[in-house]
């Protein structure tokens, strides 16, 4: 593993090269090499783990800097700064053809040059993250049993996991680019999930039967159909997901209801509490890597619980507040541990990377197919009633009451619970910072619930080991 602040700088000019060397040194870099063209370069990146290159777009022999950037970016995963005296269209344009992390014109000034640095090291630290997390999700989409088929606007075929792949016949590389509606057809064409999604911009779920034109056998499947859609960052609309779960079983099941009826009752029972299992093996993500807040979703979730079933807020909201509080803080997982674990004040950057979190979990959580609206409530929980919330800034009603629930109950265990960077402020305190700001962050009913549930014996469990 390479050093995080050592850099090759690839320059031809010696006096230059020197000078810059002399400014990385004075900013902290360790430059462990120069070299003064391609193949030196390639050479010494082969030998000698990087984080960072420095390269002069104009080398001596017959490659120049851009051209030794696509040898080096085939084989290694290293961030690449361009130096230059020029900055003519035609240069530039190839340039970014090899998605550099900046380019720093000469002379370089001792504040450009180390600014430039940590900037190009962060995107990087960032893309590496974001790589990993698509690999996980990714993982976690070929190991499910549902058939899950995403496509683009016009309803062509994007991907296809293992199982879709299975069911429809067609490999993904065959049906890539393809209508959907060539592989399969619905009920006989009498309903139509993906195209509604796509047309109206709204999730569609049903339960119905497929056909599969690919498949020998006219006999057709019973599903439950899922197609949502997906939008882009503006809010266009890009795509959308296909997931098909199987009920064969479900129906074999369903047709011995009359005489296996209690054995049935039990099998959709386990059914839920493996759901349920699996959500608590997923809260447990955040805690492994983070010991300093282990036990805090779990205490948050016995007081949102509390909380919703102290406002009579129906079984199906109280489970999904209890689920959403247990995994609240999944997004962190992608959240580097230095910064989880910080004991002193976070930096800008590192609170806004920590501000990712609740879109992180709602895109993980949103990945799975769960009876609760997880990812959403996830997504909000630190929405506030004033709009001074993160991350789309949300006010009022526009908040769902389940992340309202979560919320106050978050700020109270928080401030309940020890942090590494300070010790723990008390019941009380946390109960008055929640009651200060009722009507202005917080729904005050809910506010008014929790202090109640307080004044009525209502205290956090303590860890059990």
């Amino acid at each position: 593993m390479a050093d995080e602040r050592t850099i090759l700088l690839v320059e031809d000019e010696l006096i230059f090269a020197q000078d810059l060397r002399n400014k990385l040194d004075r900013a902290g870099f360790s430059v462990v090499g120069v070299a003064c063209t391609g193949d030196e370069a390639l050479a010494f990146v082969e030998r000698t783990p990087l984080r960072l290159i420095l390269m002069d777009i104009h080398l001596k022999g017959g490659e120049d800097g851009i051209e030794t950037a696509q040898r080096i970016l085939s084989r290694f995963d290293v961030p690449i700064i361009y130096l230059t005296a020029y900055a003519d269209e035609e240069t530039i344009a190839r340039a970014k053809a090899t998605s550099p992390y900046g380019y720093l014109l000469k002379p370089v000034d001792d504040l450009t040059l180390p600014a430039s640095i940590e900037v190009a090291l962060k995107k990087h630290e960032m893309e590496r993250l974001l790589k990993e997390g698509e690999q996980w999700l990714r993982g976690t989409l070929r190991s499910l049993e549902d058939a899950v088929i995403s496509t683009d606007a016009h309803g062509r075929v994007k991907t296809m996991n293992p199982r879709a792949e299975l069911v429809t016949g067609v490999g993904e590389e065959r049906a890539a680019g393809t209508p959907a509606g060539t592989l399969l057809s619905f009920n006989g064409g009498d309903v139509d999930p993906l195209g509604l999604a796509l047309r109206e911009g709204r999730s569609v779920s049903c339960a119905t039967r497929v056909s599969f034109f690919a498949s020998a056998s006219d006999v057709s499947m019973p599903v439950n159909v899922s197609a949502s859609p997906i939008f882009s960052t503006s809010g266009a609309l890009v795509g959308a997901v296909l997931v098909l779960r199987d009920l064969t079983e479900a129906e074999e099941m369903q047709r011995r209801l009359l005489e296996r009826d209690e054995d049935l009752r039990k099998s959709l029972l386990r059914l839920e509490e493996s759901v349920r299992d699996t959500v608590r093996t997923m809260a447990k993500l955040v805690e492994v890597r983070d010991p300093y807040t282990a036990g805090h979703q779990r205490r948050v979730a016995e007081l949102a619980k509390a909380i919703a079933e102290k406002l009579e807020l129906g079984r199906e909201t109280v489970d999904a507040v209890f689920m959403a509080s247990l995994t609240h803080d999944i997004g962190k997982i992608k959240i580097p541990s230095e910064i989880l674990s910080k004991p002193g004040k976070l930096t800008d950057i590192e609170y806004m990377i920590i501000k990712t979190h609740p879109e992180v979990g709602a895109e993980i959580l949103g990945s799975v197919r769960l009876p609760w609206p997880l990812d959403r409530i996830v997504h909000q929980h630190h929405e506030r009633l004033n709009g001074s919330g993160y991350p789309r800034g949300l006010c009022g009603d526009s908040i769902m009451v389940e992340a309202r629930v979560l919320a106050v109950a978050d700020v109270v265990e928080a401030m309940f619970s020890h942090r590494p960077y300070r010790p723990s402020l008390g019941i009380e305190s946390a109960l008055g910072e929640v009651q200060s700001k009722a009507g202005s962050l917080y729904d005050p009913h809910i506010v008014k619930a929790c202090c109640a549930l307080f004044d009525e014996g209502f205290a956090f469990l303590p860890e059990t080991g």
